[in-house]
């Protein structure tokens, strides 16, 4: 194992470059989710509710309802409710 020469390493006080490769902090689903009002609503495939449950409990803290689509059985309802 290799040795660091901490006598070169000096540390500055200044402000450090920003990354080329910047983590982007934007979410397709907080972004959705900012935009709607309180009783939009949206229909979900069933292979993708899952995913769209997920993203309600981190985003809106449960503060919506996912519920069976009263005459189609291929989607679901994703209501923001507060």
């Amino acid at each position: 194992m290799n040795k660091v020469n901490f006598q070169i390493i000096k540390a500055t006080t200044c402000r450090a470059p920003s990354s080329v490769h910047g983590k982007n902090n934007s979410s397709k689903w907080r972004d959705l989710f900012e935009a709607m009002s309180v009783g939009d609503w949206f229909l979900v495939e069933n292979q993708y509710a899952g995913r769209a449950a997920a993203a309600g409990t981190t985003y809106l803290k449960r503060r919506y309802r996912l519920y069976m689509h009263p005459v189609r059985d291929d989607v679901k309802v994703f209501v923001k409710i507060k």
